[in-house]
């Protein structure tokens, strides 16, 4: 693994040799740049021989020691502090966050993700893990055990599960976040970053989990009354109802299968032209809302946990940035949720690296969209 020393003198990393020819392709480093391998000298970027074929044979520049003064590199390199406690600060936004463009791949993306993850590997799975074991409701099986044998403590312990439920899946998402975005700048990670959702922002990470959610509720309330209102229509019309009081007020066998033979042909015409023409309209005006707003707000928490902000001013600057190129971002996400997909098949095990690529691809697209260029 590879450190490097930024313009501000500052020490970035560690990172990987995929991830230096990332940068040096993205013009964030130069063969100028001071870079250490494995706690080694201080040597410039175009002294390694492992990258000579990034340079195309250019001379490589004269080596360094540790006791040298280390030169700067180049001005469009983009970290913005140091690995440490400085780099548990809050993180301002480019002055120029919506006048700007930004323009990826999503082939780019995911490519730029997978090479994150490569970078601290084993780090990754342990986070998506410890994710794992705290979003199953073991807690509740247990606490439901509890109060099975003490029914007395349920007036005490369900309402402190009923928060947890409701409050620990955002910090929690956002520390997932805040590793993943600390890995994508080449920050010094660790797998406790898994639980700074907890001491950075916490309130307003938990409310940027359940403000959206609720919306998403409120959201599909129109939908799901037109689809009643058109099913409930349809079944009136068909003469299901009629037939339905017909094998209630039949007395003898003969009667009951008339009626009840009645009451199927008007359950199988129940959902004609009317019914089906509603349960598209519902299902759309459900999915085309909860959709939009999805991908719009997809950076809420991480604009809380990295940059602070509270969880309204997230959701509107997400939303902002995100709708300048919203189809990318979504199908983006359909490509991601796909990768998931395939991840299932051999028993689940996939997703220990499908997941993690998916936080991993976030976090950079997210550096692409907000960082400091």
């Amino acid at each position: 693994m590879y450190k490097i020393v930024a313009s501000d003198n500052n020490q970035y990393g560690p990172i990987s040799a995929d991830a230096m020819r990332e940068w040096f392709q993205d013009g964030r480093v130069d063969g100028q740049t001071p870079v250490q391998f494995a706690g080694g000298d201080w040597k410039h970027l175009s002294d390694y021989p492992e990258f000579a074929d990034i340079f195309g044979g250019t001379a490589a520049a004269p080596n360094l020691t540790k006791s040298q003064n280390r030169p700067a590199h180049s001005p469009s390199f983009r970290p913005l502090h140091r690995s440490g406690a400085a780099a548990d600060a809050e993180v301002p936004l480019p002055d120029n966050l919506l006048a700007r463009d930004y323009h990826f791949t999503i082939g780019e993306i995911i490519g730029r993700g997978w090479t994150v993850l490569k970078g601290n590997f084993g780090a990754s799975i342990v986070v998506f893990l410890i994710l794992v074991v705290f979003l199953i409701p073991v807690a509740c099986l247990i606490a439901f055990s509890v109060l099975g044998a003490v029914p007395f403590l349920g007036c005490i312990i369900a309402p402190i599960m009923l928060l947890a439920t409701i409050t620990v899946p955002g910090p929690l998402l956002g520390g997932q976040m805040y590793f993943f975005i600390k890995n994508a700048r080449g920050w010094e990670s660790a797998v406790g970053d898994t639980f700074s959702g907890f001491k950075r922002n916490f309130l307003h990470l938990a409310l940027g989990h359940i403000v959206p959610g609720v919306f998403y509720a409120l959201m599909s309330i129109g939908g799901a009354l037109i689809i009643a209102f058109s099913v409930r229509s349809s079944f009136f019309a068909s003469g299901f109802s009629s037939a339905l009081k017909k094998v209630t007020a039949a007395k003898d066998g003969v009667a009951i299968i008339t009626a009840t033979t009645e009451m199927i042909k008007g359950l199988n015409t129940a959902f004609g032209a009317l019914a089906w023409i509603g349960l598209i309209a519902g299902l759309l005006a459900i999915v085309i809302p909860l959709a939009y707003f999805f991908v719009c707000w997809i950076f809420t928490l991480p604009l809380c946990v990295d940059r602070k902000m509270n969880f309204w001013d997230a959701m509107g600057t997400s939303r902002a940035v995100v709708r300048k190129h919203w189809w990318r971002l979504f199908f983006l996400l359909v490509v991601l949720y796909l990768v998931n997909v395939v991840g299932t098949i051999p028993c689940g095990l996939g997703l220990l690296i499908t997941v993690p690529l998916t936080f991993a691809t976030l976090a950079v697209a997210y550096e692409e969209m907000f960082g400091v260029s």
